[in-house]
Order: structure tokens, then sequence, then C-alpha cells
């Protein structure tokens, strides 16, 4: 733990560094300020008198998302975005460690892990972010500017005329 909290303030950094405006957590917001966000953006669209406009949002919550990440892919993803090497290397080795397991008394292994980063680790919320950022980042720019990404809940942003809101939800949710 000592070890995590000297070094998290590298990870926060870096964080500043590949700050990525689809990436909504982060330091001082919430879940509530995307949802915020959402709304307004939604009220601009159909609000107000005369207004016509449609919006739409589709969220999805990506099941065991932490427990998925392949620990070899993230390792080459966290080099390819020059995340602290010794960070991301000592945490790599430790998800992989070791593990027996012991069910009554009786005790199974030894196992070792390819996949999964522990959540609420120092860095898993970072990880996460490094994990997402270069396949994020192949979207098309209107996509991108539509996306929200929340730890590990997805969210798909359009507004205009139903026919545009449709075909963007449709588009963006086929690339995602």
């Amino acid at each position: 733990r000592l070890w995590g909290r000297l070094r998290r303030p590298f990870a926060v950094q870096w964080e500043a560094r590949f700050n990525k405006p689809y990436l909504s957590a982060g330091a001082f917001t919430g879940a509530g300020d995307v949802v915020w966000r959402q709304a307004v953006k939604s009220e601009k669209a159909t609000g107000g008198k005369g207004k016509k406009g449609v919006a739409c949002t589709v969220l999805w919550d990506l099941h065991k998302f932490y427990e998925s990440i392949k620990l070899d892919a993230l390792q080459s993803r966290c080099d390819d975005l020059g995340f602290p090497l010794a960070i991301s290397r000592l945490c790599m080795t430790a998800y992989r460690g070791a593990r027996f397991f012991s069910i009554s008394g009786i005790v199974k292994g030894l196992y070792f892990a390819w996949q999964g980063v522990v959540a609420g680790d120092f860095f898993a919320t970072t990880f996460v972010r490094v994990f997402a950022m270069p396949t994020a980042d192949l979207l098309p720019q209107r996509v991108r500017d539509a996306l929200d990404i929340y730890i590990d809940d997805y969210g798909l942003q359009a507004t205009g005329t139903a026919r545009s809101v449709v075909y963007d939800i449709v588009s963006g949710a086929t690339q995602l």
C-alpha cells in the first residue's frame, strides 16, 4: 500500500499528459458529472420553444472489464504510451503472481494469472485508461466527440433530427 501511495502521483502526471475528452473519469469528476453534461446537451437540442430536435444516449456497462484485460496487451500499451515502466512492470508481475485456491481446507494450485487488473488497486483506473485509449483513438472523430468513457461504462450520445440521431447512434455503436 505504501509503495502504491508513493507512486500514485506518477500515474496522475501521466493521466494529465494523456487527458482525452472522451475519458470522463478523473480528478474531481464523478459519474454525476457525466450524467449532468449529457443532460445539458440533450436539453439544448430538445428544450425550448420551437425546438424539434431529439436526443439519444446509449450506455454500455462492460461486464467484468477489469478481469478481462490481458496483461501482455496492457503492458504493451503501457510501453507504447510512455506509462512509467517501473510501475507497470511491477504491477504486471504482481497481477501475474502465484495463486493457490483453498476451499474447506483443501488447497489446490499453483496457478498464475494472464489477465485481470485488481479493481481498487492504486493504478487500476489508470490502467483502464491505458487499455481503452488506443482503441478509442482509432474511432472517427465524430464518434469520439460523442463518446464518454467512465471507467468501465461507455456512453454514446447523439442529438439532432430523428434521422441523424438514429444514423449517428447506429454508426457509432457499430464502430465501437
